[in-house]
């Protein structure tokens, strides 16, 4: 927010100071800076295009300078050429109008980028756009139920995999991006981040669902075994970092080599993921110790 409030207004600002730069006189001779008229055009048409069409905040801001500075050549030199390009006080009426028009292509992208920045935390918030296999816990009856029987009918493997954020990374990794925002919305934010990241990466068969008052995720992956969730939960973790910048904490169980039911599945995965947390525990005190006796 406290970004995109200082990119509106250093647009702002500059824009004003370009509608109001031929008032200025310089000396005893007046109307020395005569900017043309296409320029001033130009120049809205560059930030709106930025703000309002998604697709060019994605293009790098230098072939969006180079771009602009194409097509101001262009109506300077074959369309709008009633007056010197090079020459005398009009050299330096062609420096200003392409100073002018570099600083709004940077401004504008920045106001883009900000804004697309805050359209995402909304999103992320509110977690819109996901597909339908996200849902919560309570409305995952139907689809758990049939994977099940689907499972026990065609007697292949299922797993479902327990996904916790670890509160520190994710105090970091929110208070980077959107801060300023309520504490309470931090958890959520990221939880609902790492649920829009899961829905693209995962396959099209497995189904997402949400605990957010255990703070948890839950994923359940029909025709997966211990094996293949091992190597998901293993890629969870590294996209989650990569791309979000948080730790997860991660527990599984397989149907039915550890339990046939889901409420069973649930409860292994919760104990291997107590071990999992406990076992990570203790190596970080054993480097604490290492460390500790290694400066001493």
């Amino acid at each position: 927010m406290r970004n995109l409030r200082l990119s509106f207004l250093l647009l702002l600002i500059f824009t004003g100071f370009v509608l109001n730069i031929e008032r200025l006189d310089i000396g005893p001779q007046t109307d020395i800076i005569n900017i043309q008229s296409f320029h001033y055009i130009l120049l809205g048409i560059v930030a709106l295009s930025a703000i309002i069409i998604p697709a060019l905040r994605r293009v790098p801001i230098g072939y969006a300078l180079i771009f602009w500075m194409a097509v101001y050549l262009v109506c300077k030199l074959v369309v709008f050429r009633d007056r010197p390009f090079l020459s005398g006080i009009y050299l330096y009426l062609t420096i200003t109008e392409i100073v002018f028009l570099g600083i709004m292509v940077l401004l504008s992208h920045r106001v883009a980028d900000d804004l697309y920045n805050f359209e995402n935390m909304i999103a992320n918030l509110n977690l819109t756009g996901v597909s339908k296999r996200v849902m919560e816990f309570a409305d995952s009856g139907d689809s758990i139920a049939y994977e099940f029987i689907r499972s026990r009918r065609y007697q292949t493997p299922l797993s479902v995999l327990l996904i916790k954020l670890e509160k520190q990374s994710i105090r970091k990794n929110i208070d980077q991006s959107i801060e300023g925002l309520f504490n309470e919305m931090l958890t959520r934010y990221s939880s609902n981040s790492l649920v829009r990241l899961l829905d693209k990466e995962l396959r099209r068969t497995d189904l997402i669902i949400q605990q957010p008052h255990k703070n948890r995720l839950i994923l359940l992956f029909p025709e997966t075994d211990a094996e293949g969730t091992n190597t998901m939960m293993s890629r969870i973790r590294e996209l989650a970092k990569e791309v979000l910048g948080v730790t997860i904490s991660c527990g599984f169980a397989t149907f039915p080599d550890e339990a046939i039911t889901f409420d069973e599945l649930v409860k292994r995965a919760e104990n291997h993921f107590r071990i999992q947390s406990m076992y990570l525990a203790d190596l970080v005190a054993d480097e604490v110790d290492k460390i500790s006796v290694h400066e001493e």
